[in-house]
C-alpha cells in the first residue's frame, strides 16, 4: 500500500479544534461545528462518495516543501459511512488510506461549513479539509493543508462532487480518448514524457514513455483500463500493467480519473526505471 498518507490542515485557531482521535462520529468536533444535531446542514450530508481535485497553491520559492513543489491538481476522491466520517480514499500521488491505517473524523454545522481531518495511525500525516457545503449538498469545496510532522508541506484548494454510487464513471465516458503528460521518479524527480491512446473499451491503442518505452497496441494490453474491472463509484482502476515491444512493463498501481475526464494518475513502477507517479490530460480534439 502507498502511504503517502496525507495529513493535518486550517488549524482553525479561532475555533480552537484539537487534533483527530480516532474515527468514531463527530464526537471530537461535535460540540463546536454542531456534529449530527444540527437542524440545518448535518454531518451525515457527507454520507458516500466524493470525487474532486487538490489544486496546490505554489509554495515561495525558498520555501518548497518535501513534495518537490508540484503544482499541478491531482484526482482525489473519499468515501463516508452513513454518519459522514471517512473511511477510505486515495489521492493520484499515490496517498492510499482505509480505516486500517488512518484517524478519521468530520464535522457539518448548521450553515454547511465544514472540517474533515484524516491522520496516519502513527500522527505523523495529516490532511485537514475546511470546506462548505452548497445547497444541493452535492459539491463542498475550501481548502486543504498536508502536513508531515506538524510541519506543512502543500496547501491549497479543493472541489468534491458527491458520486451517484456504481456506474458513476464508465470507460467510454471518462477514459476514452489521447491522454498525454509525465511519468517522474519520485525519490529524484526526474521526468518523462507519456502518451497513452485507449479505445471505448479500455484498449492502449497507442502511447509511449518517450525515448524509453513505447506501449503495445491491443494483444496484451486489450481492455487494461475497463472501468467494468474497477470502482466505478469513484473512478478508481487497480493493478493496470502495461506491456511494451521492449518487454519492459509498466504498472499502475492504482489510477484514478476525474469525473470530467480531464485528468489521469496514479503511483506505479516501470520495470527498468523504478517506482514513480503518472499524471496525464485528455487531449483535446481541435474545433472542440
Amino acid at each position: 500500500m502507498h502511504l503517502r498518507i496525507l495529513l493535518r490542515a486550517l488549524l482553525l485557531i479561532s475555533l480552537g479544534l484539537t487534533s483527530a482521535c480516532a474515527h468514531g462520529g463527530s464526537g471530537l468536533f461535535g460540540g463546536i461545528l454542531g456534529g449530527g444535531t444540527n437542524t440545518g446542514f448535518k454531518t451525515k450530508d457527507l454520507a458516500g462518495a466524493w470525487t474532486g481535485v487538490l489544486t496546490p497553491i505554489p509554495p515561495p520559492p525558498a520555501s518548497a516543501p518535501p513534495n518537490g513543489s508540484a503544482v499541478d491538481p491531482y484526482p482525489f476522491y473519499l468515501r463516508a459511512d452513513a454518519a459522514g466520517m471517512p473511511t477510505d480514499g486515495a489521492d493520484a500521488r499515490g496517498w492510499d488510506w482505509s480505516l486500517g491505517v488512518a484517524f478519521t473524523n468530520a464535522a457539518v454545522n448548521s450553515a454547511g461549513e465544514l472540517l474533515i481531518e484524516l491522520s496516519s495511525n502513527t500522527g505523523v500525516n495529516a490532511l485537514k479539509m475546511f470546506g462548505k457545503l452548497e445547497a444541493s449538498k452535492l459539491i463542498h469545496s475550501g481548502t486543504y493543508t498536508i502536513s508531515k510532522h506538524l510541519t506543512v508541506i502543500e496547501q491549497g484548494t479543493y472541489v468534491l462532487t458527491k458520486s451517484t454510487g456504481p456506474g458513476h464513471f464508465s470507460t467510454p465516458a471518462q477514459l476514452e480518448g489521447s491522454w498525454t503528460g509525465i511519468a517522474y521518479r519520485r525519490a529524484n524527480g526526474n521526468f518523462r514524457s507519456m502518451l497513452l491512446d485507449l479505445d471505448s473499451v479500455g484498449t492502449v491503442t497507442g502511447g509511449e514513455l518517450t525515448g524509453e518505452h513505447v506501449f503495445i497496441p491491443s494483444g496484451p494490453n486489450t481492455g487494461l483500463f475497463d472501468f467494468n474491472l474497477g470502482d466505478t463509484e469513484v473512478g478508481r482502476l487497480n493493478n493496470v500493467v502495461i506491456q511494451s515491444g521492449d518487454g519492459s512493463t509498466q504498472t499502475l498501481h492504482f489510477v484514478l480519473v476525474t469525473e470530467d475526464g480531464s485528468m489521469l494518475g496514479g503511483p506505479g513502477t516501470d520495470s527498468v526505471l523504478g517506482s514513480g507517479i503518472v499524471q496525464l490530460d485528455k487531449v483535446v480534439p481541435a474545433g472542440d
